[in-house]
């Protein structure tokens, strides 16, 4: 393998780094006495095109959520080998099916909590915990599901999920 294969992936890793708040920042902004300065002093960051909007405060997670979608989906449109990257994603596809399953058995809605991988939907996940075929999810997905499934429903015990 090349170098230069992952020269994109590693350009907008570090430029993605480079947006993160500094430690330093963070410190800063938590000493504000007011959302507006917190929200002008975020205008001249990353984070600004969220900040402008009106509902930033109230829904900061779900900012944060859509902009590390955008770098997934990034990472994974430039990257030549897509494994690597579910190497890390892994771990948010495996939280959002154990939520999926939580909201079946317990009968509430966790989509809310959801954390966007850059692969797989939310949506196409809760297909399969629901029974459905997913397109989408690989078969080992698929069969992890249908075991979890298949064990709770024998066992009856949903608070553990």
């Amino acid at each position: 393998m090349e170098d230069i294969q992952y020269s994109q992936v590693n350009i907008l890793v570090r430029i993605r780094e480079g947006e993160l708040l500094t430690n330093e920042e963070f410190q800063k902004y938590i000493q504000f006495n007011s959302l507006d300065e917190l929200r002008e002093s975020l205008r001249t960051t990353h984070y600004g095109k969220y900040a402008a909007k009106d509902d930033f405060f109230d829904s900061i997670d779900k900012y944060l959520m859509k902009d590390r979608a955008e770098t997934f989906r990034e990472l994974y449109s430039v990257s030549p080998d897509k494994e690597i990257l579910y190497f890390f994603t892994r771990r948010f596809t495996f939280h959002n099916i154990k939520i999926a399953i939580k909201s079946k058995f317990t009968g509430r809605d966790f989509s809310h909590l959801a954390i966007p991988d850059g692969v797989y939907p939310y949506a196409e996940i809760t297909q399969a915990v629901l029974g459905n075929y997913s397109a989408a999810l690989p078969s080992v997905y698929e069969e992890a599901i249908q075991l979890a499934n298949d064990y709770l429903d024998k066992e009856g015990k949903h608070y553990g999920v």
